[in-house]
C-alpha cells in the first residue's frame, strides 16, 4: 500500500490553515501578503503535506503509513534546508499527536492525553511560524513562539467545537467532544486557563498580539475566547471588546 499523494483535495484543505496563517501570523510580524505569495509554493506544499498526514491517520487502511507520511514531510524540509532541531522536535510532536488520535479512536479518553493532543495538534502553524523566521534569516524568538501556544490551543478547540457533530458521526477524534465526555467542569476550567494564558501573552506582546486577537475575533466571532456563556470567576479576561475591533 502507498500513502496518499498530495493532490487538489489536500491543497484545497490546506487553504483554510494558510488563510489563518496569512491573516494572523504575518501581520503580527508586519509581513506583507506579497511575502506570503512569494513563498506560497513552500507554505502550501508544507500545509498540504500536513493534511495528507491527517487523512492518512484517519484512514483505517492507510493508518500504518503515518510514519511514512511524516518522513516525506521531514525529507521535504531537509531538501529545503529548513530542518533544524526545533522543526525536528515539532515533527516528533506530530507523531505524538497521531499516536494519541489512534489510541482514542474508540472514545475512551484520558484527560491529560487529550490536553497533550490539544498542544501537539498545532504543529503545522508552529512549523510555518519557524520557517518564516528562517526565510527572513531572523533569530528565533522563543518568547513569541511561547506567547502563541495558548492561542493556538484555543484555535484548535474552537475548530473542533464547530465540527463536533460531524466528527462524532464520522467517529473521528475531536478534542472538544473528548473533553465534553470527560467532564464539562474540567472543560470550562481549561477554557478559563487558556483565556488567562492568552491574556498574559497579550500583556507581554502588546499591540501586535492584541491586533491579532481582534482579527481572529472577526474571523471567529463565536470563539471560546469571548463566549459570554462561559464565565471564569477570578480569571483575567482577554481584552477584546467591540470598541477595539475594526469591523469591515
Amino acid at each position: 500500500m502507498k500513502p496518499h499523494n498530495i493532490d487538489y483535495h489536500s491543497l484545497s484543505k490546506a487553504s483554510r490553515a494558510l488563510k489563518a496563517f496569512s491573516l494572523l501570523y504575518l501581520p503580527f510580524h508586519n509581513e506583507s501578503i506579497e511575502f506570503f505569495f512569494h513563498h506560497f509554493g513552500l507554505f502550501s506544499f508544507l500545509e498540504a503535506s500536513v493534511y495528507l498526514a491527517d487523512e492518512t491517520n484517519e484512514d483505517n487502511k492507510a493508518r500504518p503509513l503515518i510514519n511514512q507520511s511524516l518522513s516525506l514531510l521531514r525529507s521535504f524540509l531537509r531538501q529545503q534546508n529548513l530542518l533544524d532541531t526545533q522543526c525536528k522536535a515539532l515533527l516528533v510532536n506530530a507523531k505524538q499527536y497521531y499516536d494519541i488520535e489512534q489510541r482514542f479512536i474508540d472514545g475512551k479518553y484520558n484527560y491529560d492525553k487529550v490536553l497533550a493532543a490539544n498542544t501537539y495538534r498545532s504543529y503545522d502553524f508552529r512549523l510555518l511560524h519557524r520557517i518564516m523566521y528562517q526565510i527572513k534569516k531572523r533569530q528565533y524568538d522563543e518568547d513569541v513562539f511561547n506567547a502563541f501556544i495558548p492561542f493556538e490551543k484555543m484555535m484548535e478547540l474552537d475548530d473542533d467545537r464547530v465540527s463536533s457533530i460531524q466528527d462524532h458521526e464520522k467517529r473521528t477524534f475531536n478534542i472538544w467532544n473528548a473533553l465534553m465526555s470527560i467532564s464539562q467542569d474540567k472543560l470550562i476550567s481549561y477554557i478559563c486557563d487558556l483565556r488567562s494564558a492568552i491574556s498574559k501573552s497579550e500583556n507581554a506582546m502588546g499591540k501586535s498580539y492584541r491586533s491579532m486577537l481582534a482579527t481572529y475575533y472577526q474571523l471567529v466571532p463565536a470563539s471560546l475566547l469571548v463566549d459570554k456563556t462561559i464565565l471564569c470567576a477570578g480569571k483575567t479576561s482577554v481584552k477584546i471588546s467591540s470598541a477595539s475591533i475594526k469591523r469591515g
